[in-house]
Formats: structure tokens, sequence, C-alpha cells
């Protein structure tokens, strides 16, 4: 029963995210971030009228390639703001689907989509596989969040 919900959680946490960046414009559109736009996202990641507190790393990790960026981060910063600032930042589509009980789960980031060849979007926080949706996962100042596109274990 407890490998079930393991399988479960990470299996939800694989596919997370409910946002979708549409054209070129880099529009962002869902619940989570429906305020930030281009305008709103400095060119270091800030978000304008959010002060920070330190920096983050992320890490979008393709497998075969990976985008670095280094974000300011806040108490309420969370993983999926962090990765939705990188897709605003850079137009990298983002595919994502909210499951009310267990948060955003991330689908596709650019090209690569889950469930392709077995591989999913996995996060991890200062190394280890968050238990977390990304929308449930703080980042604190110093933190290093990667988002690897792998083969799932489960």
């Amino acid at each position: 029963m407890k490998n079930n919900f393991k399988f479960l959680m990470i299996t939800a946490l694989a596919a997370v995210v409910a946002v979708v960046v549409i054209g070129s414009q880099g529009i962002v559109t869902g619940d989570h971030i429906a305020s930030l736009t281009e305008e709103t996202i400095k060119d270091n990641g800030a978000v304008a009228g959010v002060q920070a507190e330190g920096e983050a790393q992320l890490l979008i990790d393709y497998g075969a390639e990976q985008d670095f960026f280094q974000f300011d981060v806040d108490q309420e910063t969370t993983a999926y703001d962090l990765l939705v600032r990188a897709s605003i930042r850079e137009n990298i589509p983002l595919n994502t689907t909210d499951y009310p009980d267990l948060g955003i789960l991330i689908d596709g980031i650019g090209n690569y989509q889950g469930g392709t060849d077995n591989l999913y979007w996995f996060l991890y926080v200062d190394g280890k596989m968050s238990e977390k949706s990304a929308d449930n996962t703080m980042v604190s100042p110093g933190e290093k969040v990667e988002f690897k596109f792998e083969e799932s274990q489960f």
C-alpha cells in the first residue's frame, strides 16, 4: 500500500503543471501565475514588486542538453514559480495538469513530453527527489532546483 501511494505521488509529480505557454509572446495562463508576463519578469528572473531574499539555481535537464538559470527568490517562491519564470524569459513551452488534491504536474517542457519511451519529468531539490508537486515545493535561497527528464523507476 505504501509503495502504491509512492508510485501515485511520483507518477503525479512526473506529469505536473497547469500552465500553457502560448505563441511567441510567452503568454502564460493558469490560476497560479496568471499575473506573470514578460513585463513582470526581469532579465534576472525576478518578479517585479517582490523583495528577493537571495538566489536559487534552476536546471532543466532534457537528457542530452541542459538549461541553467539563476533566479531571485523570496519566502513564497516555489519550484514551479522558477520553471514558469524560465518559460516566460526563454519562451520555453510548458504543458501541465493541475490535480486539485496533488498539485501541478509537469507533462512537458519544450519538446520533451512525459510518457515518451517511459521518460517523465521529475523534480529534485539539492539532489533529492521531491515528494511534492512543483507548486507545493518551496525554494529557499542557495538551493538548486532541477527538473530532469528521465526514465521512471516506478
